[in-house]
């Protein structure tokens, strides 16, 4: 122990005695120490979001989700042709048992559709013909040996629940106006997939019944892990942290220029807005590896907007960002994008001072991928050449002679890169730096689902500091000026006067 003693006539007046055990709840000078008394709610960053929110909240909460699934259910009950198959496998009591069993499950549900739906290739929420496909086959809802759940009658129950099937509607299909369900629609059709895989096939004796084991036999079991990440979970174990509002408020300026130079008149940004944004703040020069994927943004978009009780009503609000939705919306990017820390830069080569570290640090990577598939290519060219002297097929004209065993696909709509290909093309060498460009094993989802090792403040420090780089580097302001900081802040509020 060692005792400092402080003179009574000197400031401050007092006797300190520091131990091992003080040593280690005394925090670091550079790190913010959180007020005891610090709530969410009451932060000036985060409590304006409760007022432009249907929970009222800063979550999503259990009463919002209630709201929803009695307006969805509203406009379920005007439908009567869906009614009248209701009542005619159980009577009217099956409408009370069939709403119950979407209370059950209607947050499963709704976080079902915002996941197939946001996947879209589209500005907005939606879940088209596609989508609603690969959320059949996803689930494995169509049955071939089925007499009345076939791939063919998931398709009709598509367009039935979308309400195609008056001449009006097949009409505007036609004009180019494709089918998109809604997630009230979205719900009337899990109910006919009940009714056909259940029901009439006499798997269940009621609707009700065949709708809870459809549930819980096909969707819940088979549903990708995104689509079952809870928005929540982020807000509260991650977000809504002292350390997060203070990083969030070194850089708030920046950040509120960013948001009204690239929000619409009505001050919310849209997601190709926010595409445009990450394309101005050095994404796209990421290389493939540590690049996020075009399904990884979409979903923090969409992650980011609160819950909305009528879907209908509040299209803008559900496809589109507040200020301290898009506040969230970079943290997840964050969370998504782990850049190194200054330490981790310097310790591998990028020099310390330098303002443009994180474009040096990407381009260290990429010359290291080129470098090494040179050396791949010179190797696969000396192996060629001596296959030819000893009269052997090479092995590319092997490889091409056997096209039809090797397939790639499209990334899927889970961010999957899906190859397909032969038992030999499997094995491969875990070195082979071709793999970083094909990362075969990538999924959208993977990001959000590993567990994080670094705060949250952290990863956002790093994300800014890159912003401010690439930003200035894209409006031609000096990384090197002192001054940067204001000078980029006068370049966006140019581009904010434009935009109105």
């Amino acid at each position: 122990e060692q005792v400092i003693t402080v003179e009574k006539e000197k400031p401050p007046p007092v006797e300190t005695v520091e131990t091992a055990e003080d040593e280690e709840d005394v925090a670091l000078p550079d790190e913010p120490v959180a007020p005891v008394d610090w709530v969410a709610n009451e932060s000036e960053l985060w409590r304006n979001r409760m007022c432009h929110s249907d929970s009222l909240d800063l979550v999503d909460s259990d009463q919002v989700y209630a709201i929803g699934l009695e307006i969805d259910w509203s406009r379920l009950s005007s439908k009567m042709p869906l009614v009248h198959e209701i009542i005619g496998h159980g009577g009217l009591v099956m409408l009370f048992r069939v709403h119950d069993v979407l209370d059950a499950h209607f947050k499963s549900l709704c976080l079902a559709y915002s996941y197939f739906a946001m996947i879209a290739n589209a500005p907005q929420l939606s879940m088209g013909e596609a989508e609603f496909a690969h959320f059949i086959s996803q689930c494995h809802l169509a049955d071939s040996s089925s007499m009345h759940c076939k791939e063919k009658d998931c398709h009709g129950i598509f367009f039935a629940s979308s309400n195609r099937h008056d001449w009006a509607s097949y009409k505007a299909q036609e004009a180019g106006k494709a089918a998109k369900l809604s997630r009230c629609e979205f719900m009337e059709a899990v109910i006919r997939l009940a009714l056909a895989k259940y029901v009439m096939n006499h798997e269940a004796k009621d609707v009700a019944l065949g709708l809870d084991m459809l549930i819980q036999n096909n969707l819940l079991p088979n549903l990708p892990p995104a689509a079952t990440i809870d928005p929540n979970d982020f807000r509260c174990n991650r977000l809504y942290t002292y350390e997060v509002e203070t990083a969030y408020s070194e850089n708030l300026p920046v950040l509120k220029a960013l948001f009204a130079a690239y929000s619409g008149p009505l001050g919310r940004i849209h997601l190709p807005q926010l595409q445009l944004l990450i394309s101005h703040a050095g994404f796209d020069s990421i290389p493939d590896p540590l690049k996020i994927p075009d399904r990884d943004i979409r979903l923090c978009f969409f992650w980011s907007c609160m819950f909305n009780a009528d879907s209908l009503k509040s299209m803008k609000a559900c496809n589109s960002l507040s200020f301290p939705d898009f506040l969230e919306c970079i943290a997840r990017l964050a969370d998504a994008l782990s850049l190194p820390g200054e330490e981790q830069l310097i310790a591998i080569g990028v020099p310390d001072g330098l303002f443009s570290r994180y474009q040096t640090y990407l381009q260290m990577h990429k010359d290291k991928l080129q470098e090494e598939e040179r050396k791949r290519n010179v190797e696969q060219e000396q192996e060629d050449e001596l296959l030819r002297s000893l009269g052997t097929p090479s092995s590319r004209s092997l490889l091409v002679s056997k096209s039809n065993l090797v397939m790639f696909e499209e990334a899927d709509v889970e961010g999957n890169i899906d190859i397909t290909e032969s038992q030999e093309s499997k094995e491969q060498d875990e070195d082979d730096p071709l793999a970083l460009f094909v990362p075969v094993d990538r999924r959208a989802s993977s990001s959000f689902e590993k567990p994080n090792t670094r705060p949250l403040e952290t990863k956002l420090k790093n994300l800014m500091q890159y912003f401010l780089e690439k930003l200035c580097e894209t409006y031609g302001v000096d990384n090197a000026n002192e001054q940067r900081e204001e000078l980029l802040l006068e370049c966006l509020g140019k581009l904010s006067v434009e935009s109105d």
